[in-house]
């Protein structure tokens, strides 16, 4: 009845485990990324060093990568290496990783806001300003949705 218990207790120990590694994925080297994402964090975010790297599974089932960069900077890329989301705490989101159209309107036209997190669904981007403004943007770089106060 002892051994049976200890199975049992073994049994739920591993099951918890497992269900805590696929909640948080499995750590990962920088060259395990794709070249794409790679090429983003060399280019883009050069200044900060990757502190961890997971792979995951999406609600979907689909390969993502989370990055954790140095100060409280975090991206995560889909299976091709595309960015879905960048949040950042400390330091700005350089503008660099927007379409090029994008990125020269949020120098023109929200010059000093500094970008603290910003999504990519594909289709459209979505921009928050440290202030608390928003700006949604369509794939083209064209401004679709301004609640900034400018």
């Amino acid at each position: 009845m002892k051994r049976l218990a200890l199975v049992f207790v073994y049994l739920i120990a591993v099951a918890g485990f497992a269900c805590l590694q696929a909640k948080n994925g499995t750590q990962i080297q920088f060259e395990q990324l794709p070249v794409k994402a790679q090429t983003t964090l060399n280019n883009s975010f050069a200044g900060l060093e990757p502190k961890k790297i997971y792979q995951k599974q999406d609600a979907d089932g689909f390969t993502i990568y989370e990055v954790k960069l140095d100060g409280n900077t975090t991206i995560e890329f889909d299976m091709v290496g595309s960015w879905n989301y960048i949040k950042a705490k400390k330091n700005d989101i350089p503008n660099s990783v927007m379409p090029k159209k994008l990125m020269k309107t949020i120098e023109e036209d929200y010059q000093g806001k500094r970008v603290k997190y910003t999504e990519n669904d594909g289709l459209n981007y979505t921009i928050q300003f440290k202030d608390g403004d928003v700006v949604k943007a369509n794939a083209m770089g064209d401004i679709i949705e301004d609640n900034s106060k400018k």
